[in-house]
């Protein structure tokens, strides 16, 4: 099963946004759900700690902000799909 991974940090209002509803697109995209402090991983945080949230799908980036959902759903299943994950 794909693996879409948010990306967060604490004290992040974009990061509480995205919670609210990514959890639900993974389940619709077929994925798993997972939230990931980038500064626990000193390469996460090297790369992403100033974008934060970040939605990963299998650990490459799909989504930076602005999250909007409409539109990393459209990216997400568009990505699933040129793998033949979908």
């Amino acid at each position: 099963m794909p693996a879409l991974i948010l990306l967060v940090q604490p004290d992040c209002g974009l990061c509480a946004a995205a919670r609210r509803w990514l959890p639900a697109l993974a389940r619709r995209a077929g994925c798993s759900y997972e939230e990931c402090d980038v500064r626990t991983d000193p390469e996460l945080e090297r790369r992403f700690l100033l974008e934060v949230p970040v939605v990963l799908l299998d650990g490459e980036p799909v989504a930076t902000p602005p999250l909007i959902e409409s539109l990393v759903e459209l990216a997400v299943r568009s990505r699933l799909r040129a793998r033949g994950s979908t």
